[in-house]
């Protein structure tokens, strides 16, 4: 299993915080039970497109009825989208889902610019798409972001775990300049 999908199955059983930028409400245990089930159904159609139908039913059943989950809801519809495009077989198929995965990760963005699961997200999805398809500056965003996000060592929504598969990813993937991916090896280091 390569380091995006151990990454994505951390995120999936740890991440337990508030997803609504504006809703200082806690999540109940059962509202928890909810998110870690999206997260794991998630992975599951990420591995095998069998199950973004069981994703999409989730999604409906349980999400979109809590206000609460609103970002949440617009997120991961986002990351159906991806999936959907990651399995499909035509090209043009393929292009039509990334660009609806997009408005919904963007539009989650523009809800909560600062938090750290939805910028992964998508950077997570931009990583392994082809610059000549126009997402560079989303890509780059994201990775600039998520920087600032783990040079402030918040683990009060993100625990630290996490945050060390996210140093790691950042790390791997190249994608920020190389000043950065000293710091980050250096506060890695620390973290350990």
């Amino acid at each position: 299993m390569n380091k995006f999908y151990k990454l994505i199955l951390i995120l999936i059983f740890t991440f337990k915080f508030n997803i609504n930028a504006s809703s200082t409400d806690k999540f109940s245990e059962s509202e928890i039970k909810i998110i870690d089930d999206l997260r794991a159904v998630y992975y599951k159609a990420v591995e095998d497109d069998f199950y973004i139908n069981d994703l999409e039913k989730y999604i409906y059943k349980y999400i979109s009825n809590n206000p609460k989950f609103k970002l949440y809801e617009i997120a991961y519809l986002g990351g159906i989208e991806a999936v959907k495009s990651k399995h499909a077989f035509w090209p043009m198929k393929k292009l039509n889902h990334l660009k609806e995965a997009m408005k919904y990760l963007s539009q989650a963005i523009d809800l909560a610019p600062d938090n750290l699961e939805i910028r992964f997200l998508r950077f997570s999805i931009l990583h392994y798409v082809p610059s000549f398809l126009g997402y560079g500056k989303e890509r780059e965003e994201d990775a600039n972001e998520i920087f600032k996000l783990l040079m402030k060592k918040d683990f009060s929504l993100v625990n630290k775990e996490i945050q060390i598969g996210i140093f790691e990813f950042m790390i791997s993937s190249e994608r920020i300049d190389n000043a950065s991916i000293k710091i980050l090896q250096k506060e890695l280091s620390l973290l350990r």
